[in-house]
């Protein structure tokens, strides 16, 4: 029902998700994050209750494979489930039950992963993947171009209805969060492109203490 990436950039100390879907309000379902703790993606047939307990876990020390074994391992829906668990020092743990409706996958790489389900095929997911590991500048810019390259060849089998970017950066700044809840025009992830935009031009400039980009690519 979506495509998402995961990535953390330790050297910045900033872990994020982008991700879109073909249903109204995506962000509130699939987009999880606690500062200083981690961030889990609930996809597919979400529970939302597997975020709270994933980012509890990671709160006590357990590491990310530890944790999805433990939601996986309680969970009798677990083959209709789409789950990622990052911590903030870049490891993480994906689970792609059986029973998600087709295309579903994912892709693991050095610090990130790439995911979709119910996508026309795994072309979204390939596209992410080198997007993502050929972008420059701060997470938060990568992760839209990955996504914009997801959105470009495929996407959500509905649409792109809606569309989410979450970043957080340590404890000591208020996580970036920036939705599209739905698109009329069923061009999220564009849309979300153009909203991120905006708060580094209008926003970011009233906060200097944030450590954002100053500027960002046209």
């Amino acid at each position: 029902m979506s495509f998402t990436i995961i990535a953390a950039l330790p050297e910045t100390n900033e872990l994020g998700i982008a991700s879109s879907a073909g249903i109204p309000c995506s962000g509130m379902l699939i987009a999880h994050g606690r500062p200083g703790v981690g961030l889990v993606a609930t996809l597919g047939w979400a529970d939302f209750g597997h975020a709270l307990m994933g980012l509890d876990l990671l709160a006590d020390g357990r590491r990310a494979d530890d944790v999805m074994k433990s939601i996986v391992g309680e969970d009798p829906g677990q083959s209709r489930r789409q789950l990622i668990v990052a911590e903030v020092s870049g490891g993480m743990a994906i689970h792609s039950g059986v029973g998600l409706d087709d295309w579903k996958g994912h892709h693991e790489g050095r610090n990130f992963v790439a995911a979709g389900n119910y996508l026309s095929g795994p072309e979204p997911v390939d596209a992410m993947v080198d997007s993502f590991e050929h972008a420059k500048g701060r997470l938060a810019e990568r992760l839209l171009v990955a996504l914009d390259a997801g959105q470009r060849v495929g996407a959500d089998r509905r649409g792109k209805t809606s569309a989410v970017l979450l970043v957080l950066q340590g404890r000591q700044y208020p996580p970036l969060s920036v939705r599209i809840d739905y698109s009329l025009a069923d061009n999220a992830v564009t849309e979300l492109q153009g909203a991120y935009k905006a708060f580094i031009q209008k926003t970011y400039p009233l906060f200097p203490r944030f450590d954002w980009p100053e500027k960002i690519s046209s």
